[in-house]
């Protein structure tokens, strides 16, 4: 009987899943930080920065030593079933499901309250829907497609996430340099010290772009190494196990071979012991007579030998 295993197809790889993870956290940038930092401030906003930070950290490790260690699907309830049993699997994943479930429209509900601030026609509510919708459809499309849009959207973010950093820096780079001229009241100056901050912002985004995306490529072409030396591995496996398998095969077949050898010669000696145990007392009696006639004709050749030579003795000493 055939025995049929069912196994999932690798959809998403390496590139896709790390648009996935840094479009988890990314929205931090668009919706958490600026409100966190106008209630808390600088100084009390970096405190709470540095302490989520903190915990992320212990928690990327610890949740990266259980895939390595536990490698099964179902995140933390195939984890808390490991370490708790049925019941803690069980809180885990209903933990798990309401996250599912609840975070999805939370997530649409503050992309339209986002989009409501920039454009304060648009209904919240109904862009929540939409997006909602788009991203159901998406999902139900194929995770593939779910996957490449977020890969997409991810990017856009970053790219605008490094603009703004670097117009930010440049402009306050450029009011730095101006303070001085400013403090000196050469206010004619203005006109020309605004572009040059705008140019100094750009030439910074433009800079760490390029610093972003050659450390970006740099980890993409070791995680490509990676894999490729893991692919070479895997491959080098195959091929001594094939090579093994053969080996066993033919051992197997000469040691049979002998063995066959050895058992038909084995039961031939048993054929001949047979056929000397079957003869008849007859012959056996005929044999022994034969061999007793030998046996008398030459004790009687060896009594005429020793009388000639005592004859030969005899003339030899009359000869004398």
């Amino acid at each position: 009987m055939t025995e049929h295993t069912t196994t999932l197809k690798r959809t998403l790889g390496s590139f896709r899943l790390w648009g996935i993870a840094v479009g988890l956290v990314i929205s931090g940038e668009y919706f958490g930080w600026s409100y966190g930092w106008s209630q808390a401030g600088t100084m009390g906003f970096m405190v709470v920065a540095l302490a989520v930070a903190a915990m992320y950290c212990a928690f990327i490790f610890s949740f990266t030593e259980l895939t390595t260690a536990i490698p099964h699907a179902g995140g933390p309830f195939a984890y808390a079933y490991r370490a708790f049993g049925p019941t803690g699997g069980f809180i885990a994943g209903f933990a798990t499901l309401i996250e599912f479930v609840f975070a999805p429209p939370a997530i649409a509900m503050a992309i339209g309250a986002y989009l409501n601030v920039q454009f304060p026609a648009l209904d919240p509510k109904w862009v929540a829907c939409g997006a909602y919708v788009i991203f159901m459809t998406l999902n139900i499309l194929g995770v593939g497609i779910a996957a490449t849009f977020e890969l997409i959207v991810t990017l856009l973010a970053i790219f605008e996430l490094l603009v703004f950093m670097g117009v930010s820096g440049g402009l306050g780079a450029g009011r730095a340099a101006a303070m001085p001229l400013a403090g000196l009241g050469i206010a004619a100056l203005n006109p020309v010290v605004l572009p040059v901050t705008i140019v100094l912002g750009l030439g910074a985004g433009w800079w760490m772009a390029r610093i972003r995306k050659h450390a970006a490529d740099k980890q993409h072409f070791k995680q490509w190494l990676t894999e490729a030396i893991a692919d070479a591995r895997a491959a080098l496996d195959q091929l001594v196990s094939e090579q093994l398998i053969e080996a066993e095969q033919q051992l197997s077949l000469a040691l049979d071979d002998a063995l066959s050898r050895r058992i038909e010669a084995i039961e031939a000696e048993l054929k001949d012991v047979d056929k000397a145990l079957k003869m008849d007392a007859a012959e056996r009696s005929s044999r022994v007579q034969t061999a007793n006639r030998r046996l008398e004709e030459a004790r009687a050749g060896r009594e005429r030998a020793e009388q000639l030579l005592a004859a030969i003795r005899d003339l030899r000493d009359h000869a004398d």
